[in-house]
């Protein structure tokens, strides 16, 4: 899981299109609530290398876009933006305004 995800992140970071973000944003609407479960359970196990850790914050944080938990979403997605100088901060600010749009 930890490697997939990371590949697919590196691939935003390595190909910066806004529509990827998009894409990845709707995949995780759809799967979301069953891919919580997985992503929260790798993300409590830190892992060494700090970009594979940054992408299981940011598409965990993605899986809770959905009605009932954009706040929570909303949050996890900040706090990692302000912890982070990182090539997906776009990516990161991107989804965080998704949220409040969707939310509105």
């Amino acid at each position: 899981l930890v490697s997939g995800v990371n590949e697919f992140v590196q691939q935003l970071v390595q190909q910066p299109e806004l529509m990827l973000c998009d894409d990845l944003i709707d995949l995780v609407l759809e799967l979301g609530e069953e891919m919580t479960p997985a992503l929260e359970a790798t993300r409590q196990h830190p892992i060494r290398d700090q970009a594979s850790q940054q992408s299981i914050e940011f598409v965990t944080a993605l899986s809770y876009v959905r009605p009932d938990k954009y706040d929570q979403a909303i949050g996890m997605l900040e706090e990692i933006h302000q912890n982070s100088d990182s090539p997906i901060n776009g990516y990161i600010a991107r989804a965080i305004a998704t949220c409040y749009f969707k939310k509105e």
